[in-house]
Formats: C-alpha cells, sequence, structure tokens
C-alpha cells in the first residue's frame, strides 16, 4: 500500500516540498542578501556595523532551505537533475562560493579591525554575485519554456544571455527593495533614511527589468503560456505600484512584507509557466521520480528535520525585536 501511493502521489508531493524549500529560502535569505547589496554604497562604518547587527539573529539556518531543495531534487527527481545539471552546474557552483565567501566575510569583519573595509567589501560582492547567478539561472528556465520544453542549454556559459541578464538585474533590484524594506523596519535614523532613499532607484531598476522580461516572454514563449506570463506580469506591477505608495509612508514592516510578496507572486507566477511549458518533456513528472524505497527514506528524513529547521528559523523571527538604538549598541559592541 505505501509503495503505490508513493509512486501515486510522491511526485507531486516532493515537487511541492521541493518548491517550498526553495521558497523558504528566497524569504529567508533574501532579506539580508538585499542588505548585502545595500552594504556596497554605505560609507560610515557605524551604519554598515548596524545593518549586520539587524540581520545577524535571523541569519542562522537560511542556507540550509536552499540545500534542502537541492537534495530535494538530486534525491527525488534523478532524471530531471541529471538533464539540468550540465547547464546550471557553473552558475549554482559560482553562486554557492560567492554565498561561503559572504558567510566568511560576516565571521572574519568581527574578529580583524584593520582587515574589517576589506571583508565589508567581501560580503557586498559575495551578496550581489550570489544574486547575478541566480538571476541567470531563472533567465535560463524562462528561455526553456520557448525552446519548446529543452533543457535550459548546453552549455553553462549559454546562460549567460540578454534574459539572463534582464533577470539577473531585475533580482539585485527585488532583493535590494527586501533589504531595505528590513532596513526601514528594523533600524532608525540614517541607516533607515539611507534604505528609503536607495529603495526609489532600485524600484525604478526592478520595473524596467521586469517590463523587458514580461515583453520578451510575450513575444517569444509559446501560445499556451501566454496567458500565465500576462497574469504574473500585471500582479507584479501593481506589487511595485504598491511598494512605491508605501516608499511614502513612515517606518514598519509595510514596505518590507510588499517587497517580499513581490518574490511570492513570481514565484506562483514562475511554477505556473513551467509547469505549463516544461511538461511535454519526454521525461514526465512521474517517469523522472525515484524508486519508492528512496522516497520513503527521503520522507522519513524530511519528517525529522524540516519540522526542527522551520522552528528554529521561526523563533529566531519571532524572538527578535531590537530596533534602532538596541541596533547601534549591538553595532557599538561589534566594533570596540
Amino acid at each position: 500500500m505505501t509503495g503505490v501511493f508513493l509512486a501515486v502521489h510522491a511526485p507531486p508531493i516532493f515537487a511541492g516540498l521541493a518548491a517550498f524549500c526553495i521558497m523558504v529560502y528566497i524569504f529567508a535569505d533574501g532579506l539580508d542578501l538585499g542588505v548585502g547589496i545595500l552594504f556596497a554604497g554605505v560609507p560610515r562604518a557605524a551604519d554598515r556595523g548596524e545593518m549586520i547587527a539587524s540581520i545577524e539573529p535571523v541569519l542562522d539556518g537560511n542556507e540550509i532551505w536552499l540545500a534542502a531543495g537541492g537534495a530535494l531534487l538530486f534525491s527525488t527527481f534523478p532524471a530531471g537533475y541529471y538533464m539540468l545539471m550540465p547547464a546550471v552546474a557553473l552558475p549554482i557552483a559560482a553562486m554557492l562560493a560567492a554565498l561561503v565567501l559572504r558567510g566568511a566575510a560576516l565571521g572574519m569583519r568581527r574578529r580583524s579591525v584593520r582587515m574589517r573595509p576589506m571583508w565589508d567589501a567581501a560580503f557586498a560582492i559575495g551578496s550581489i554575485l550570489a544574486v547575478l547567478c541566480q538571476g541567470l539561472l531563472l533567465g535560463g528556465l524562462i528561455a526553456a519554456v520557448s525552446d519548446a520544453g529543452g533543457p535550459p542549454t548546453e552549455s553553462a556559459l549559454g546562460l549567460v544571455t540578454p534574459l539572463g541578464m534582464i533577470c539577473a538585474l531585475g533580482l539585485v533590484g527585488g532583493y535590494g527593495l527586501t533589504g531595505a524594506g528590513w532596513l526601514v523596519w528594523k533600524t532608525d535614523g540614517n541607516t533607515a533614511r539611507r534604505a528609503r532613499c536607495v529603495a526609489r532607484p532600485l524600484l525604478v531598476l526592478t520595473g524596467a527589468m521586469l517590463l523587458l522580461a514580461g515583453l520578451w516572454a510575450l513575444w517569444s514563449l509559446p501560445d499556451t503560456t501566454r496567458l500565465t506570463t500576462g497574469l504574473t506580469s500585471v500582479a507584479l506591477l501593481v506589487v511595485l505600484t504598491t511598494i512605491g505608495r508605501a516608499l511614502a509612508t513612515s517606518g514598519g514592516p509595510r514596505l518590507f512584507v510588499r517587497a517580499s510578496s513581490l518574490f511570492a507572486f513570481g514565484l506562483v507566477g514562475l511554477a505556473a509557466l513551467l509547469w505549463r511549458g516544461l511538461m511535454p518533456l519526454d521525461v514526465q513528472l512521474w517517469d523522472s521520480v525515484a524508486d519508492s524505497h528512496a522516497l520513503g527514506l527521503v520522507m522519513t528524513g524530511l519528517t525529522i528535520a524540516l519540522p526542527l529547521v522551520l522552528a528554529h528559523q521561526i523563533h529566531a523571527f519571532r524572538a527578535f525585536r531590537g530596533r534602532g538604538t538596541v541596533l547601534r549598541r549591538r553595532a557599538g559592541a561589534a566594533h570596540r
């Protein structure tokens, strides 16, 4: 009975779990990637210390969700993983290297006052590089739909396309908006004012890249996916409009929540687009799933691990209450 249940219901269940892990990663790690993007233009060391203090309580466990999503795809859909890896191996390796650089920079900046500007630059570079790699991957997936369901590209360097760069710059703007919303919510004074000012050009950049990507998709994608593309583009433009309105208001979580909802709508639209566009592949979802023994083992591990990681993440966000003066006190302690 268990084997029959897994054979019938496992593909959508595990695909949903992988999508859930990736979505949680984007929400959880998006705010500190956004703060890292904004880090590059902050001249004062005290402001940089306050920015770091605002994200330190919620840093732990973010990359676990990315690893969980990748492990799920590898262990439960080996056929699809085999088709995608030749094209995405290089940008994924570069993204992981950038994430490692970010983590090392955060650790080393606490220990070396003299070298702190160098580690601050490394943190910003790692954040921007990681987001650019994610954008290239996104562009490759969207382009695969226009190729009648083929793999993204036969070459890893083939992901560096005009569409890939549009998606990369759009993600830089979107993550930057999320980071700005977090700083407006969790800090005050000069840091919050700077975040609000930087959010305006980031909003323009995100809107422009979204418009270009939407026009490319309507022009190049199959007719069966144009309705999904149009609805997703309209929803994202509406969210961008609400973000612009939130910029004119006072502090609070409104800007951060609306910037995060931008990724929520984008992920739903991307999932619908890939489902409609990539399902004509010769290897269907049910054909690419692993055997029932492997699925049972994976399910056992997920039942134990995912609730623990999710509980830790929720506790970190709930326990974090600092804002303004508390963060400045932490930042000052970190610089002594």
